[in-house]
């Protein structure tokens, strides 16, 4: 099923507006929103019912956390499905690396990898996925080529990505997808080349993987 390109064009649009006006809102979450509702919404299409689903569509003043107890520590996750008797059987972590992307990707990937063992080690059956937004700029992308720190972040986005049976190592995702963005463009525009076509971190497959692990994995369960 393909994706809602104009809600994430809006998304990407807010996201910025949002940067611009506050960039401490990165720390604060109030960046990513934006693309939270872009996920409910692309899960509402799939059939995934809002009663089950945080944040709710008509969440839209800040990011509305779910606030998980995982194996290690309690954790606030984006978006998340979860069931009275079951708890959380699908969600999203989406993250952002506005600026000093290459100084930092390796302290925010192992926070990235942390997370997913903390949630994996108490919910081993959670289909969790993750989404990073990196702008176009001199430390990722210029001139239709992607420089070593976009290379570097796809490359560790690929070895953390794919947990599709729940024996795999608990620190990677089942699904990841990376968003390369020209916030420079009015509208803010998804680069279409990059990442390539072949990838799995394409962002026009990453609904539909996730809506798939979730039926394999949950064949019983009434939503």
């Amino acid at each position: 099923m393909a994706i809602n390109n104009t809600l994430l064009t809006k998304a990407l649009r807010e996201a910025h507006a949002k940067y611009k006006s506050s960039p401490t809102a990165v720390r604060t979450g109030g960046v990513i929103a934006p693309l939270h509702r872009f996920c409910v919404e692309e899960l509402l299409t799939r059939g995934f019912p809002e009663t089950r689903l945080h944040p709710k569509r008509h969440e839209n003043k800040g990011p509305k956390r779910v606030r998980l107890l995982g194996g290690y520590m309690p954790k606030e996750i984006d978006v998340c499905l979860t069931i009275p008797d079951s708890g959380p059987l699908l969600a999203i972590s989406v993250k952002s690396q506005m600026s000093s992307i290459v100084k930092n990707t390796i302290n925010r990937f192992e926070e990235y990898v942390g997370d997913a063992t903390n949630l994996h080690t108490r919910f081993p059956m959670l289909v969790l996925g993750f989404m990073m937004l990196v702008p176009v700029g001199k430390e990722t992308f210029a001139g239709g080529k992607p420089f070593d720190g976009l290379r570097r972040i796809a490359a560790l986005l690929e070895r953390s990505n794919a947990r599709r049976v729940v024996t795999e190592p608990s620190g990677s995702y089942e699904v990841s997808s990376l968003l390369l963005v020209d916030f420079e463009s009015t509208p803010p525009r998804l680069m279409p080349d990059y990442p390539e076509a072949k990838s799995s971190l394409r962002i026009e497959s990453f609904f539909d993987k996730l809506a798939d692990l979730y039926h394999q994995r949950n064949q019983f369960v009434k939503l």
